[in-house]
């Protein structure tokens, strides 16, 4: 089966998002559709060119035409939209189209934050054939919303263990976060919460994004400018994420954060907020500590915590691999993907 896919994102999540559909037997190729070109096997890359980036109207007409131009040629059978605005929109225009069927894969800001604000795209997502999403609360959400649960599947994100594993290396930074910087990730509230920890900790903190100089600004505000080191964006994170020793998030919302999941491979600990999707993989006094949403006091306290208590820390450390090995290992979305392509091969 030759399918089209339309898609953002960096180039460790679009290898983290296509690794199961490249093992997947039913997969002949892969015909992805993204602002830049990427080298992976079973995938022909198709781009957008250089002069068009900068123009997003005319960026996302040309992506449109690419699609169909992929849909006409190529035999395609399956349109994939990888988060909503505006590959998910794409896919869904493609796909009908030409009669293809079509996924769209949610993520939490998708869920959270762009659906409920809108009545009419709400009602789009019900036209597609399959909507995946990261776990058991933003499946709720869409059932919320009127989307029949027949039309949904859960399909954690993966990641590939081999690339993310314990490595035994100076621990450099007290604590990490990885994320884009926006209001929503609230790092703002990390940094309120280091400043009012009891010990002198230094945070690294990975990602590019519109706050990025309010936060450095924060920090320095805050007395906390010389512990606190924006790396920005970085592709190859385990080596970051192995020299650090606890991974901490204080998002309003979120789906389930790819960076959790390589966290706990790599044997960190997690601190983060009790919200959504995280409640799947988050086993508080387990594999991590969870703090009340958006209190960076509680946050603070839950820092102190691990970062005093050895005999926690290794507890949690211990039990963080085990965690993500088998329920967001790549052969696990192989698993899935393998059934939802058998299912629309079977329906065609």
């Amino acid at each position: 089966m030759n399918i089209i896919v339309f898609c953002g994102l960096n180039k460790s999540k679009v290898k983290a998002k296509l690794n199961p559909l490249i093992l997947s037997d039913h997969i002949d190729r892969i015909y992805l559709i993204r602002d830049k070109k990427i080298s992976l096997p079973k995938v022909k890359s198709i781009d957008v060119p250089q002069f068009l980036i900068s123009l997003p109207f005319l960026k996302i007409i040309y992506k449109l035409f690419l699609g169909i131009y992929c849909a006409l040629s190529k035999n395609a059978k399956l349109v994939l939209g990888i988060y909503l605005t505006p590959h998910g929109i794409l896919s869904l225009i493609v796909g009908k189209i030409f009669n293809k069927k079509t996924v769209l894969s949610l993520i939490g800001t998708d869920v959270n934050q762009v659906l409920p604000n809108s009545y009419t795209l709400k009602n789009l997502v019900q036209s597609y054939d399959l909507v995946t999403v990261t776990g058991k609360q933003t499946k709720s959400s869409l059932l919320n919303f009127g989307m029949l649960d027949s039309k949904i599947r859960i399909l954690p994100s993966v990641i590939s263990m081999v690339n993310f594993y314990p490595n035994k290396v100076i621990k450099e930074y007290d604590l990490i976060f990885i994320g884009n910087l926006t209001r929503n990730k609230r790092l703002d509230l990390i940094l309120k919460a280091v400043s009012l920890s009891k010990q002198k900790l230094n945070i690294a903190i990975l990602g590019i994004g519109p706050l990025s100089d309010d936060y450095k600004l924060l920090a320095k505000k805050l007395g906390i400018a010389s512990r606190t080191h924006f790396m920005g964006y970085i592709e190859e994170i385990s080596n970051y994420i192995n020299r650090s020793r606890i991974l901490v998030l204080a998002s309003e919302k979120e789906g389930m954060p790819q960076c959790v999941m390589e966290a706990m491979a790599c044997g960190l600990p997690c601190i983060l907020p009790k919200i959504s999707d995280l409640q799947f993989i988050a086993k508080n006094n387990f594999n991590c500590l969870t703090f009340k949403s958006l209190d960076y006091n509680d946050l603070s306290k839950s820092i102190d915590k691990l970062t005093t208590d050895d005999v926690l820390y290794n507890k949690l450390s211990e039990n963080a691999r085990p965690s993500v090995v088998n329920k967001f290992s790549i052969s696990t979305g192989l698993k899935i993907w393998n059934s939802i392509l058998v299912d629309s091969i079977n329906s065609a």
